[in-house]
């Protein structure tokens, strides 16, 4: 009988871990059992019966925990996910769930050795709007190119570059709609500069696939504004995911005629942590999403090795 309840522990109660707590309190028959975090207003953001602890380890000792939630800068997760695994704990983690490709290799390794569930949350892939504009790949034939452009005049991070940040997305968008890993990576630097004592960067990605795809991906927090694309261009026509459209999801036909697609309403952060909460009330050990997820380091880290070559294909 499956559980009707389903108790969770957060890690990191950042901005973002805030947006977690929040989509949390929204889905029924779940809830926030546990956060650790330092941050004084913790309390004033969790229900009251909510446990909080300051060091993350004591979640896992926490009797009735149905899995764990980790929102922490991405240098702490291998360390924090290999305890859950450990504990049996399913895991849900934000993007890069690790800058390292041994790392997210071992991380693997020891998912399918305990048979733990876990979901790396590349947010785009749980958008209503781009599943409604990747359930009309089969009609369109063929995807021969893509062109990607994500980014914003900002974030200024110092834990991770923008080609981690940004790239991690557009890399785990190919990588899903056409199901192989690229032959050839390339990386160059767009631009580069000053910016309020913070570093503004753009940097350009191409990815080439065994299938002809070819993949061109621009992301960087140097942009003007925010922007997010994700267009495919098919055999049979277009189709457009634009996540800061008014029309998110359209399929262009050849005579150039534009048609919306439907969607449905929901955030993609609910429906990222509905599918992880799904698979933990089915006690799932499927691991395609951290399988994914350690492509994605993989691309990324012939990414960053193009880079340091000026732009030679790694």
């Amino acid at each position: 009988m499956l559980p009707d309840l389903v108790s969770l522990g957060l890690v990191g109660v950042g901005p973002w871990g805030r947006n977690i707590v929040r989509t949390i309190d929204a889905l029924p028959d779940v809830q926030l059992a546990a956060v650790a975090s330092r941050n004084r207003e913790t309390s004033t953001l969790v229900e009251a019966e909510c446990q909080i602890v300051a060091d993350w380890r004591e979640l896992m000792a926490i009797e009735d925990l149905d899995g764990i939630v980790i929102a922490t800068p991405p240098a702490t997760h291998v360390e924090i996910m290999h305890s859950a695994i450990e504990a049996r704990l399913p895991v849900f983690v934000e993007k890069p769930f690790t800058l390292d490709v041994q790392e997210a290799r071992d991380l693997l390794e020891h998912a399918q050795a305990r048979k733990v569930f876990a979901l790396v949350d590349h947010i785009h892939l749980f958008n209503p709007a781009f599943q409604a504009v990747r359930d009309q790949i089969p009609d369109m034939g063929r995807i021969t190119v893509i062109d990607g452009l994500a980014g914003n005049a900002g974030p200024y991070r110092n834990d991770v570059s923008v080609l981690w940040d940004w790239g991690a997305h557009d890399v785990a968008m190919c990588l899903d709609v056409l199901d192989e890993i690229p032959v050839s990576v390339r990386a160059c630097q767009v631009m580069r500069e000053s910016v309020d004592s913070h570093v503004a960067e753009i940097v350009e990605i191409e990815l080439s696939f065994s299938s002809g795809c070819d993949a061109s991906l621009r992301v960087g927090n140097g942009m003007r504004e925010k922007v997010r694309s994700f267009v495919m261009h098919c055999d049979s026509g277009t189709l457009e995911y634009d996540d800061c459209a008014d029309l998110k999801a359209v399929i262009v036909d050849k005579a150039g005629q534009r048609q919306p697609i439907d969607y449905g309403g929901e955030t993609p952060l609910a429906c990222a942590i509905d599918a992880f909460v799904t698979a933990v009330r089915q006690r799932h050990s499927q691991l395609t999403s951290l399988e994914l997820a350690v492509h994605v380091t993989e691309v990324l880290a012939r990414a960053e090795t193009s880079l340091k070559m000026s732009g030679q294909a790694a």
